[in-house]
């Protein structure tokens, strides 16, 4: 039997103090998209998972949907034994993570990348020795200068969000009432990228469908943001 596996990580902290934190968007990502076909996800060890498959007997499709119950910092543990355990490669996993530097409502899809100073995605480098795997960025937006963040539950999950405590406060803040709605479409959004990227869809085609999309923002005069994690 030809398997073929794709494994969707996307990171978050544990707890439901964290459900709604600017710093959660990757799970709430993957429950998107876990909820859209018909599963959910189960505690397994270092990580919540689920299993689905595709396909017929000639060429099965397994899908693996994983939130890492490490902390965003130690993300890599949970990703390092996603791939030992199912032998997936680091160009079949889809990394889904929040991204300061993009504005709350836009998400960017990347083949690869630097760890652009999030902890997460640099524990996944060190656990796969590779920056060569894509990635679904999801904006939460930056600080604004002088911003006292919202309601949020301080540096107590023993993830360093950000070296910066102003940041790190940020990303562990809830997202304001006037930006749910916006947040909402964008987690949409993300798990639709998300389903073409399991359903095997090309990366490129998804990369030019899906980050196109921003360029509308620019024909109404909003520049779009610079790169942070270097990208290509």
């Amino acid at each position: 039997m030809d398997y073929r596996y794709r494994a969707l990580v996307g990171l978050g902290n544990p707890g439901e103090a964290y459900v709604e934190t600017r710093h959660n968007l990757g799970f709430r990502v993957v429950d998107e998209v876990a909820r859209s076909l018909g599963t959910t996800l189960r505690p397994s060890g270092r990580m919540a998972l689920a299993e689905l498959k595709r396909g017929d007997e000639k060429a099965e499709i397994v899908l693996v949907l994983v939130k890492p119950m490490t902390y965003v910092n130690l993300s890599g543990e949970a990703v390092a034994e996603v791939r030992e355990h199912y032998g997936i490669e680091p160009h079949a996993m889809l990394v889904v993570v929040d991204d300061m530097s993009l504005p709350v409502g836009r998400i960017r899809v990347r083949g690869k990348g630097s760890d652009g100073g999030h902890n997460g995605l640099r524990s996944i480098i060190a656990a796969l020795g590779t920056e060569a795997f894509p990635r679904l960025r999801v904006g939460l937006g930056a600080p604004a200068a002088g911003e006292t963040p919202g309601e949020g539950v301080g540096d107590e999950a023993g993830d360093e969000a950000a070296t910066d405590s102003g940041a790190r406060d940020h990303v562990l803040s809830r997202f304001r009432a006037e930006e749910l709605g916006i947040v909402e479409e964008s987690i949409e959004r993300a798990a639709e990228a998300a389903r073409d990227w399991l359903a095997g869809n090309d990366l490129q085609e998804i990369m030019n469908k899906y980050n196109r999309r921003q360029a509308d923002s620019t024909e109404a005069g909003i520049q779009p943001e610079p790169g942070s994690d270097g990208e290509s």
